[in-house]
Parts: structure tokens; C-alpha cells; sequence
């Protein structure tokens, strides 16, 4: 008989230390669980009560009618109808010959018409319901203590005064009920005003009718659409994006949009984003260009490839055909020149970043990284298309943005009033060099000029 001794305790400690853990995890577990069911509710809580404190406060009024819906396309066998007016204003001779081609035998157009009670008379009641519902703050926006919302402007001597008659669509980020909303800006001296739209966009423009509008929103999870929407701010199509909202430029026929993600990174600072560019069809909200990146590439003449090809800020010339944009690959920023119907592009110059076509067609604005400087700083300047020369913008400030045109003479851009403020500005810098940079537009980011009607002599002009 084999009288070995069992350990202190027997089968009975062996099975409790077996149990142990099982209690121990289930019980790890549950905690878990509370913790995860606690931080939910006071998640909802506090975006209630913030919701709840600036209920009260300042915000826009609501749009009344639409804007200027551009070419027709209720019916695609009717004709194109362009005004003459946008023509005049918007496109070169060049481009305006191609844009008379294609309106050959259209109709007289008919003026753009201006917000009214007509308009508002016709808009679809369910709206206003859902500009009230829609109107909700962004829980993740901060709130600010120091400073009441400014919703209306007042003057200074050192704000520019928007043209007489101008009009522009920008991102109202005044802390107010409107923050992040579009809103539509009427700029006359003495007399400005801002009405708010029911779309919320991290960045937007519009051309002719249509518009983009990509947006970030925010709920347990947060996701990233892009919105097409029409004249009277009517989504059209919804476009699920794979990343962070960049950029967006729709064409100035209104028939195509350009959007850019970060798939990976959120900024252009960092040293190892990753980009994806496609271009889409604005009526049907169909892919033109899925990825730039499979749209070939040529370089002195001969093919030019690299597996790290990021493409971002495409601005489109009249046509809505021709296109430009910045190609990183291996730590260089080169300017391509493209084309929808070729599906090809070709390398301009080297040293471009977020290019910006004149209304002209002349030239492009952009923003150049300069070297010496520990963090990213990027100064606005402008490249002949011509001769290839380049002029330094008098800003010193870093602007990571895209730019406007406001006419020939000036570019617009958003910058924060202090660094990671959610409060930015509109500014206007004259395009030759000149002069230095003033407020245009406060409380506001993402310009877009609405370019419809004659075009006026809006040159800044600023002593020294």
C-alpha cells in the first residue's frame, strides 16, 4: 500500500484555489461593467446640461429662401443654362469660349435671385422643424467663459469691409448654438449679416448650385460623411469617408467635388499621414475618380510612380474638367496639373502645397513650408502659371489652409485667434505681395465667394 501523504489541505485547497480565480474574474468583470454603464450616463448627462447651459445663448438666424441654384439639371434633356453674368465674373475668355460651346442654344438665363419672402413662402415647411431640431450644440466643442458670442460685427479701422453685394458661404465658429454650422454672410459696409443654414460642416464650399459639405459627427462613435447639397441647402446625395475631413473644392460648373481624408494622421504636420483624394459626380453623387492614387502620373516626360503618393488640394479650373493639386511623395510637395477626361496628370513644379486656381487662371495661391522652424509653419504665396515664379505673401503667421480667391487681387483663409482656439477668423491679403493682412470676416472659416452677378472692383489696397 503505497502510504505517500497528500499535501496540507487535500483536494479541498485544491479545488478553492480553482475557484478563486473564477470569482475573482467574474467578479473584475461586473466592476467593469458599472464602470463602463457609469461613464456612459455621465457622458449623456453632460452633453445634456451643456446642451441645456447654452440653450440660452446667442445664435444665427435662419436662412430664408436659397441660393443662386445655378445651371438646371431638374430635367437632364433640357438644356444648360449659364448666365452671362457668372461668365463675366467667374471665368477667362478662355474658359468662358468653353462654356458658350457647351450653352450653344440655351435659353437667356434668368437672374440669380436673391433670399425672399417668395422664397421662403415656397421652401418646405418640415424645414424649419428641422433647423430647430438640428440647432443642437457640439458636445465637443469648448465653451467659452471670457467672452460673450458675437454673432453680430461690429466695425474697426482694422477689419476690411466686404464688397457692396457680395455674399459667402462660411463655418460660423462663434461659441454659440450655431457653432460649426454653414451659414451665409451678406456683406455691405455698415450693415452685416449672417443667417445659419441646417447643415453642421468641418469644411465646405459651393459653386453653381452645389455644394460640399464634410462633416464629423460626434455621437458614441463619430463618423465622417460628406454631404452634396443644392442651392436651398437640401442634401442630395450622403458619401461615407473613410478618415478625417481635409479639404473639398467643387468645380466652377458645379459638376464635380474633390474631397480629401486622413486614413491615417490628422495633420499635414505629421510626418507620416496618409491621404485619400476622389473626385465625384455632384448630381448622382457617383465616383469619377475613387482614389487619385490609380490616375497615372508623368514627370519630365517620363512615368512617375512611388508607393507613398499622397494627393491633396485640388482646386479646378473653368471647365470643370482641368484640374491642379499638391503630390507628396518622399518628403517633396509637387504641383500636378491634370485632366478628368485624359485621366492623366503632370508634374508642374516642386514646393506646392493646397494650391488655389485664380479666377483668372493665371495663377495659384498656396501655402510653402518654411525650413528653420522647429514646428510646421507654412507661408501664403503665389505662382505665376506662366513664367513659374513665385511671390511670398506679406503673412507671417502659419496658415494651414487652403485659400480663396476673393477676386483677382486678394486671397481669403481661416486662421484660430489663439492656438487651438475654436474661435477663427476670415482674413484678406492682397495676391501681389502688397500691403499686410486684415480681418474680413470674423467668427467665420472655410470661405467660399459666391461668384454670381457682375463682378465689381473689390482690389485691397493697404498704405505701405
Amino acid at each position: 500500500m503505497d502510504h505517500r501523504r497528500l499535501p496540507s489541505g487535500g483536494n479541498s485547497s485544491g479545488a478553492g484555489t480553482e475557484t478563486a480565480p473564477r470569482s475573482s474574474n467574474a467578479a473584475r468583470f461586473l466592476v467593469l461593467c458599472l464602470l463602463c454603464a457609469l461613464l456612459t450616463g455621465a457622458y449623456a448627462w453632460f452633453t445634456l446640461a451643456r446642451s441645456a447651459d447654452r440653450a440660452g445663448g446667442s445664435s444665427l438666424p435662419p436662412i430664408s429662401g436659397s441660393l443662386d441654384a445655378g445651371p438646371d439639371r431638374s430635367d437632364p434633356a433640357a438644356p444648360e443654362r449659364l448666365s452671362a453674368a457668372r461668365v463675366v465674373a467667374e471665368e477667362t475668355s478662355t474658359g468662358a469660349e468653353r462654356l458658350a460651346e457647351r450653352a450653344a442654344g440655351a435659353a437667356p438665363a434668368t437672374p440669380a435671385a436673391s433670399p425672399s419672402a417668395a422664397d421662403a413662402a415656397n421652401a418646405d415647411p418640415s424645414r424649419e422643424d428641422a433647423k430647430a431640431a438640428e440647432r443642437l450644440p457640439d458636445a465637443d466643442k469648448p465653451v467659452a467663459t471670457e467672452r460673450p458670442p458675437r454673432v453680430a460685427e461690429t466695425e474697426s479701422e482694422e477689419r476690411a469691409d466686404p464688397p457692396p453685394g457680395r455674399r459667402f458661404l462660411v463655418r460660423h465658429t462663434g461659441l454659440d448654438r450655431s457653432h460649426g454650422f454653414l451659414a451665409v454672410e451678406t456683406g455691405r459696409p455698415g450693415e452685416r449679416t449672417r443667417e445659419a443654414t441646417p447643415l453642421m460642416c468641418h469644411r465646405l464650399h459651393f459653386a453653381a448650385g452645389r455644394g460640399s459639405c464634410l462633416m464629423v459627427e460626434r455621437q458614441f462613435f463619430t463618423t465622417y460623411t460628406a454631404v452634396l447639397f443644392d442651392a436651398g441647402f437640401r442634401p442630395r446625395h450622403r458619401i461615407p469617408l473613410n478618415g478625417i475631413p481635409s479639404r473639398t473644392r467643387v468645380s466652377p460648373d458645379g459638376r464635380h467635388a474633390a474631397i480629401t481624408v486622413f486614413v491615417s494622421g490628422h495633420s499635414y504636420a505629421d510626418s507620416l499621414f496618409s491621404t485619400e483624394t476622389s473626385i465625384v459626380d455632384t448630381d448622382t453623387g457617383g465616383l469619377i475618380v475613387a482614389n487619385m492614387e490609380e490616375l497615372p502620373v508623368v514627370r519630365d516626360g517620363q512615368p512617375f510612380y512611388s508607393l507613398d503618393f499622397n494627393f491633396w488640394g485640388v482646386t479646378f479650373a473653368a471647365d470643370g474638367d482641368r484640374f491642379f493639386a499638391t503630390l507628396g511623395t518622399g518628403g517633396v510637395m509637387y504641383l500636378v496639373e491634370g485632366s478628368l477626361a485624359d485621366r492623366a496628370m503632370r508634374v508642374v513644379t516642386d514646393g506646392i502645397e493646397c494650391p488655389a486656381l485664380s479666377p483668372d487662371e493665371t495663377r495659384v495661391a498656396f501655402k510653402k513650408r518654411m525650413p528653420g522652424s522647429a514646428r510646421a509653419h507654412w507661408r501664403p504665396h503665389v505662382l505665376d502659371l506662366e513664367t513659374l515664379e513665385e511671390t511670398a505673401l506679406a503673412e507671417d503667421r502659419s496658415v494651414d489652409d487652403q485659400v480663396e480667391w476673393l477676386d483677382d487681387n486678394s486671397i481669403l483663409y481661416a486662421l484660430p485667434e489663439a492656438t487651438g482656439s475654436p474661435i477663427a477668423d476670415v482674413w484678406v491679403l492682397p495676391a501681389d505681395g502688397s500691403g499686410g493682412p486684415e480681418v474680413f470676416l470674423e467668427q467665420a472659416a472655410s470661405p467660399t465667394v459666391l461668384r454670381s452677378g457682375a463682378s465689381v472692383d473689390t482690389r485691397i489696397t493697404t498704405d505701405g
